[in-house]
């Protein structure tokens, strides 16, 4: 049986791209990059030891557009996997993507992280999404094991919006807050149910019990029809598919013989944009 129980080791790749900018000063961009790979694999975020012996891994990836005298302009997407019980298979479970991260950063300005109050941007776009993985993650081995992760993740929201940053205020195109406050909602209880059993007793049950573990992501997947009829452009529930869905059509794509009628019904109304993976399936 797989225990609910983590290591406290983050491992983070943090990476940028510079494309977009002129290569005027590759090293002050390095020393950035040096600065948050720092941050992010130094800092204790996982408070107590828990003893689950793997490190979770989070892949951030900085595309910059425009710097302009310290200020960055960029876009960020935030990947991580969560491993499969009794395989070598680590399965994606997040995927998310910002377009608003702007900050100032100067060479070897200290990057300080505390919950309690607003220091700059990119502290708290980093940590509001190392919180919001850590609570993905916590999420896939015990149903709202990862409240206290997004907890955290919405004091930096809140935080960030009570100061009046941008990219923090409460609207429609706003990731990050719409995500922490769909997450704090019981309208989205059945997402977390699916991030549970779609993991726990699916995934990790799938070698042992194919068609059982099939049919419990199956139910649980449309569990989440009622949810999207409410709130159909959900950026949390998106971002889910955006991660899921090519393994999803992978699960359902061969034997053991599944009836997926409803199912591919569902993915093709909701997320169309993704009908290249739904096609294989079955």
């Amino acid at each position: 049986m797989c225990q609910a129980l983590f290591s406290q080791k983050i491992e983070a790749d943090f990476r940028i791209v510079t494309d977009l900018v002129e290569q005027t000063n590759l090293q002050s961009i390095k020393n950035l990059e040096k600065s948050v790979n720092d941050f992010l694999n130094f800092n204790n975020w996982i408070e107590e030891t828990v003893g689950f012996d793997y490190s979770i891994s989070i892949s951030i990836l900085l595309t910059i557009k425009d710097i302009d005298n310290g200020n960055y302009n960029s876009n960020l997407q935030i990947q991580s996997g969560r491993p499969i019980y009794n395989s070598s298979y680590l399965s994606p479970l997040t995927n998310f993507f910002d377009q608003n991260v702007n900050f100032d950063y100067q060479d070897f300005q200290p990057l300080t992280f505390d919950i309690d109050r607003y220091t700059n941007n990119l502290v708290s776009i980093l940590s509001y999404y190392t919180f919001l993985t850590l609570g993905f993650e916590f999420d896939s081995f015990q149903f709202l094991g990862g409240s206290k992760f997004f907890e955290k993740a919405k004091i930096i929201a809140d935080t960030a919006q009570s100061n009046g940053i941008s990219g923090w205020e409460f609207s429609r195109n706003n990731n990050r807050y719409n995500i922490i406050e769909e997450l704090s909602s019981n309208t989205f209880l059945p997402f977390r149910r699916l991030i549970y059993n779609y993991h726990r007793r699916g995934m990790d049950e799938m070698v042992q019990n194919p068609s059982g573990s099939k049919e419990i992501i199956f139910k649980n997947i449309l569990l989440l029809k009622p949810v999207l009829q409410t709130q159909p452009n959900s950026m949390l529930v998106r971002s889910f598919f955006d991660a899921k869905a090519e393994e999803i059509s992978q699960i359902f794509a061969s034997g053991p013989d599944f009836n997926t009628q409803d199912l591919k019904s569902f993915l093709n109304s909701f997320y169309p944009n993704l009908s290249n993976y739904w096609k294989i399936i079955n």
